[in-house]
């Protein structure tokens, strides 16, 4: 079962772009690099909790259901679960800002960075299958 709050958008960012990220330092200017700017993590596609958990539920052919908690039922759910108290109130400043539609911005600043083009989230859940089912 999958726990989140609000049908809201998010951005899948599922690309193999570790390989040369470890070389790019972000925020950071050198003579072959532009000045600083702030980036974004957002790619291809936009997805609502009920899609993404649609997807997920496609590589074990199980349903999964969402479920929608208020920020203190996800407070108190992540406190139960032991997440460190400090992190807590950033977690839920996350959803929220989802909720909100601040996460829903599509841009191509990973391929920009990287190289690489993101691979759609379904494509994550095929190629991770037997890590997905462990």
């Amino acid at each position: 079962m999958g726990l989140c709050q609000g049908d809201h958008q998010t951005n899948s960012l599922w690309a193999d772009f570790s390989k040369r990220m470890g070389t790019i330092r972000l925020g950071q200017s050198t003579s072959a690099s532009p000045p600083r700017r702030n980036a974004s993590a957002p790619c291809a596609q936009a997805l609502t909790n009920a899609e993404i958990a649609a997807l997920a539920a496609a590589v074990p052919g199980k349903p999964i259901e969402v479920v929608n908690l208020s920020d203190e039922a996800l407070t108190q759910g992540m406190k139960a679960a032991s997440v460190p108290e400090a992190f807590v109130p950033l977690l839920v400043s996350f959803d929220a800002n989802a909720r909100t539609g601040g996460l829903a911005e599509v841009t191509a600043d990973v391929e920009k960075l990287s190289g690489l083009t993101p691979r759609p989230l379904k494509s994550f859940f095929e190629a991770n299958k037997e890590a997905l089912l462990g």
